[in-house]
């Protein structure tokens, strides 16, 4: 519960209205291509400023030329074991708006317990 606690207190409704009012818009690459590159360019400048690793899947769309941004944050559970978090991708589509995605999630897989029976 402390944990909910220190990152609700970390919440900035400033800093969220920063993001969305620099988010808001039409960011279509069609009808909107400076708008895209703007948002592109300020989510990887605000995640980079995060520690995030920065990185770009470059791809081509009915004779455009568009990337996908993602983000990837390495961290430490324990000295011995590195995770990999999922990355982050803002994917652009030429018939749609950009929007976010993210990888289909994988739940973990059950521990195998072993439960002993009384009989």
């Amino acid at each position: 519960m402390e944990f909910f606690a220190e990152a609700l207190a970390a919440v900035s409704v400033e800093r969220i209205r920063k993001h969305i009012q620099s988010l808001e818009g039409v960011r279509h690459p069609v009808a909107a291509p400076a708008a895209l590159e703007k948002a592109r360019l300020y989510i990887n400048d605000t995640l980079h400023s995060l520690g995030y690793s920065m990185g770009e899947q470059r791809f081509s769309d009915n004779g455009g030329e568009f990337s996908n941004v993602i983000a990837t944050r390495s961290g430490t559970c324990s000295a011995h074991r590195r995770y990999r978090r999922r990355p982050a991708r803002m994917t652009t589509q030429a018939a749609s708006p950009s929007s976010w995605s993210l990888p289909p999630y994988s739940a973990p897989s059950p521990s195998r317990r072993r439960f002993s029976s009384s009989g």
